[in-house]
């Protein structure tokens, strides 16, 4: 029973830490946090942050998976649509944080987060798959990224008028052609 209360207490504290990072990140911006700002506001000490993250960069990959894993979703088939709109929805919403993670300092980050996430879903076709894929799938899941991320990119930096829900379909339909693509038929030599 003391180790379902350990784990319930681990998860509450790592919980808080990204909630507080979260809600510095919608004032500040990723450049203008402190380490010591998060624990302040998690009511956490700086031993107990270290704990659950290795420094700054490594709670921003973390938190990026909780909005990133539905982007990742859109190269499969039976991606969720309306997952992926409130996401996008999330990021119009907070447009100013949203480019400044994909614009500024972070942007190389955010691009990693979100290919080692595809990378997963494109191994797991790839084991369904008896094709082999036509470049890699490193090489593949960093082309997806950047395909996604800069839809995202010219959508918020340029205040286009479109709504979620059709950039949404545009990102599953670009992305699956993608992965049909890379286990498509391989041609002769």
């Amino acid at each position: 029973m003391a180790r379902v209360s350990e784990n319930r207490q681990v998860q509450k504290t790592r919980t808080a830490l990204l909630d507080a990072f979260g809600r510095l990140l919608l004032q500040r911006g990723y450049a203008g946090i402190r380490i010591a700002e998060v624990i302040r506001q998690a009511n956490v000490g700086r031993s107990t942050f270290y704990e659950h993250f290795r420094s700054k960069e490594d709670l921003l990959r973390q938190s990026l998976c909780r909005f990133l894993d539905s982007l990742a979703d859109a190269i499969a088939e039976t991606a969720d649509i309306s997952k992926l709109t409130f996401v996008l929805e999330h990021f119009r919403d907070n447009a100013r944080t949203a480019r400044g993670l994909i614009n500024g300092p972070s942007a190389s980050e955010v691009v990693a987060v979100l290919a080692s996430l595809i990378e997963k879903r494109l191994a797991a076709m790839h084991a369904a798959s008896s094709r082999a894929p036509a470049i890699s799938l490193e090489l593949a899941s960093l082309q997806a990224a950047e395909s996604e991320l800069g839809l995202i990119r010219a959508w918020l930096n340029r205040g286009a008028s479109i709504p979620a829900a059709g950039v949404a379909k545009a990102m599953h339909e670009t992305a699956r052609a993608s992965a049909r693509a890379l286990f498509g038929r391989q041609e002769q030599r």
